[in-house]
């Protein structure tokens, strides 16, 4: 379906929806894994988006990136991208982006420390900053009610405590205990977020009833 918005936008010339589409794909190629093709379409979103001056868009598209640099093991590139997002956010008083950006942000955060395992002071204050954004995540996710923010925080709460357990000065079987008391927590109230595949499938051909009630199905197979 993306495919075919990007076609429609080419064709009438929406280069600012385009720009959005090009930045979805960007983020479905991070999902399948395909980082170089990611790495085009973000290219093409960030001509359009970057001058736009539309700060909503213009965190997603930082927010992206850095998931891009994430998934390439960039660590520090990812948490550039992020403090700079996090910086506009928190100017304009966007907090539902401010919660998805520390989220990444301290999931960064993690996995740097994990990749250079060094437990030195530098990452044991690193680590500690890494459990204040998970508990701001969580006092945002609280005051707006935007549920998945909290559910990632908890589970790298979970993370952040099962790191401290492997750091010398900390009590190793009471980080435990508290990385399975978030990990237990978050996959409750996952539970209760995440569609079946029944149900999945049932959304999936009303939709394709509806689709093909409005015509839509027809123009768009007529137009390929």
């Amino acid at each position: 379906m993306n495919a075919y918005n990007i076609k429609l936008c080419e064709e009438y010339h929406w280069n600012d929806t385009l720009a959005i589409c090009h930045l979805l794909q960007g983020w479905y190629e991070i999902c399948r894994r395909q980082l170089s093709q990611a790495e085009k379409a973000l290219a093409q979103a960030e001509r359009v988006l970057r001058p736009s001056s539309i700060v909503a868009d213009i965190c997603r598209l930082d927010w992206v990136w850095a998931l891009l640099a994430e998934g390439k093991g960039e660590y520090e590139k990812g948490l550039q991208r992020v403090n700079d997002a996090l910086f506009t956010a928190a100017d304009k008083g966007l907090r539902l982006w401010q919660a998805d950006l520390l989220v990444l942000r301290g999931r960064l955060r993690l996995l740097q420390i994990n990749k250079e395992g060094k437990k030195d002071k530098t990452d044991k204050e690193l680590l500690e900053r890494v459990g204040d954004d998970a508990h701001e995540t969580l006092k945002i996710a609280e005051q707006t009610g935007y549920i998945w923010p909290k559910v990632e925080a908890l589970e790298f709460l979970a993370s952040y405590h099962q790191t401290r357990a492997n750091f010398p000065g900390f009590n190793s079987q009471d980080e435990k205990t508290s990385a399975q008391r978030y990990a237990n927590e978050a996959v409750s109230l996952k539970a209760g977020l995440v569609l079946t595949e029944k149900q999945i499938e049932e959304l999936k051909i009303q939709a394709r009833k509806e689709f093909e009630k409005d015509g839509w199905m027809r123009y768009y197979e007529d137009s390929w």
